[in-house]
């Protein structure tokens, strides 16, 4: 996984934060419910007592089935206080397990640590990061659906257009991956395309998720440059040297602009191939916006590469320059 080693380290810094207020937030529980009802604050400390009285079922070496006959008093006991604590919050107002420990993350306890490696929590900050950094190279300005103004397209397409804004915003409306959807954007300049993918873009960024966008030529010299030019002293590459485009095959939603601008290469071809074919069968979405109108792209591009693009959804950008009318 190479991601750069700084994305990894401020993302447990951002994990070990969120810990740090949910233990806070616990501890001002506590001392909310112990000051306002007292009884909770006894059979709180009964319960603690309880699990003293586990540790010694171990350490005095009982008998195994002394054991277990102790281990179900303690159990049966634990829940009738439990109980008992849920009935006086509910008095107080409060939910039954407003006294529970609080984690963001149930799977790690916002450690940031699974039994075989990274939780799924901290690797998630690891994308959003690396896409930050993709997204500040390229210049993401994201925009609104509500500012796309469908009276200054014609009226001939206006329907059509119409139709395109509604599935843009069900598209943002809808998405959760993994989903094998994605869009293929096509249509002359300035019609719209980029400000759709980007209004997508900035409501999937209030979901939670992380997006990386850019345009195709930009970000295959990215690519290239990475991936030919970091070398450690002995000539081997080093481990975040393809960090570009891991990012741009597991970030949540890629969305490449102007595809079909990239000089054709065949290193250029094997990465936008690379990305098709890894998303994919990841079932991670891509936008991909571009002027090549279906049959251009097929003229342009291989079987494999045409074959992939085909599997995204059309989405037909009609009317002419809106750049120009303002």
């Amino acid at each position: 996984m190479p991601y750069k080693r700084e994305f990894f380290t401020r993302a447990a810094m951002t994990v070990q934060k969120r810990k740090n207020a949910n233990t806070a937030e616990s501890a001002r529980r506590r001392e909310e419910i112990h000051a306002a009802v007292p009884a909770v604050y006894e059979l709180d400390a009964q319960i603690a007592k309880q699990y003293t009285k586990i540790v010694r079922c171990v350490t005095e070496h009982m008998p195994a089935e002394q054991v277990r006959a102790r281990m179900s008093e303690i159990e049966t006991r634990t829940k009738q206080l439990r109980a008992q604590r849920a009935e006086l919050l509910k008095q107080a107002g409060k939910p039954a397990g407003y006294l529970d420990v609080i984690f963001t993350c149930e799977t790690c306890g916002d450690s940031g640590l699974v039994s075989d490696g990274y939780c799924g929590c901290l690797l998630r900050e690891v994308k959003k990061l690396a896409a930050a950094e993709i997204n500040r190279s390229a210049g993401m300005n994201l925009t609104r659906f509500e500012d796309f103004d469908l009276k200054r397209i014609d009226t001939a397409e206006r329907d059509i257009m119409s139709a395109v804004l509604q599935r843009c915003r069900e598209y943002a409306r809808d998405f959760s991956p993994p989903s094998a959807a994605g869009l293929y954007m096509y249509g002359h300049p300035g019609v719209g395309k980029t400000h759709l993918s980007l209004a997508i873009a900035g409501a999937v960024i209030e979901k939670g998720y992380s997006v990386a966008y850019g345009s195709a030529p930009d970000l295959f010299r990215s690519v290239e440059k990475e991936h030919f030019g970091k070398k450690d002293s002995a000539g081997e590459e080093t481990a975040d040297s393809d960090s570009v485009l891991d990012t741009l095959m597991t970030v949540d939603l890629l969305i490449l602009d102007d595809v079909g601008a990239e000089f054709r290469s065949a290193f250029y071809d094997s990465v936008l191939y690379n990305i098709l074919n890894t998303r994919g069968n990841r079932r991670l979405p891509l936008i991909i916006s571009s002027n090549l109108f279906p049959s251009a792209a097929e003229e342009k591009y291989d079987e494999r590469i045409f074959s992939r693009l085909s599997a995204l959804e059309l989405l037909p950008f009609l009317g002419g320059d809106l750049r120009r009318s303002l």
